[in-house]
């Protein structure tokens, strides 16, 4: 049987992933793929060009997935952001990864994916971090629609958003959050914001 270096390059992550792979029940009609399948794909994940890395993503192992997404964020591969975009919009066991390696990426030709995003609960905090990363000005009131209809991520990153635009635009969504906003601890986390874009504001 050959031998893997678990020490080199993907070594950490394959040691992370054959125990997984290998443990528990099998399932039925599920056949398990020997260890040199992904000592394989994640060498590809790593060193192919954008057709391999993109023809990854088809695979049926969710760990294949991933790791094609995670090397396309980490390596910048531009010309595999649309089928990350249609990942996100057909595979839900991967779109928070697609979604999240899009914002790294942040093309502004990414826009609709990132709006579309905010009207997902699940991708919405990483949809609103994209919209800012390539300097879109929706990005504002998106933020403070975020912080009042999110979850408790989705409203901590509305304020990180307003507070790093610091622009007079976040800062008169601060000022209308803090107005609004009962909860003592939520009102100390936008007086903190607001101090800071204040701060931003008048040294500039």
């Amino acid at each position: 049987m050959p031998r893997f270096d678990l020490e080199g390059t993907n070594g950490p992550i394959l040691r992370n992933v054959l125990p997984l792979v290998n443990s528990g029940p099998p399932t039925i009609g599920y056949a398990r793929p020997p260890r040199g399948f992904y000592v394989e794909a994640f060498r590809r994940a790593e060193t192919g060009d954008v057709s391999e890395v993109t023809e990854l993503l088809e695979s049926s192992d969710r760990f294949v997935r991933r790791e094609a997404i995670k090397q396309i964020a980490r390596r910048r591969l531009a010309d595999a952001a649309p089928r990350l975009e249609q990942v996100v919009a057909e595979d839900n066991a991967m779109k928070l990864d697609a979604m999240l390696a899009l914002e790294r990426l942040a093309l502004p030709e990414s826009r609709s994916t990132f709006l579309r995003g905010l009207d997902d609960e699940e991708v919405r905090w990483t949809a609103l971090r994209g919209l800012f990363a390539i300097g879109d000005p929706e990005a504002i009131p998106a933020a403070e629609s975020t912080y009042h209809t999110g979850d408790r991520n989705s409203r901590t990153i509305a304020l990180y958003v307003l507070r790093r635009a610091g622009t007079p635009a976040a800062l008169d969504s601060l000022r209308r959050l803090l107005e609004e906003e009962k909860s003592w601890r939520w009102r100390r986390k936008i007086k903190k914001a607001l101090r800071r874009v204040e701060k931003h504001t008048s040294a500039s």
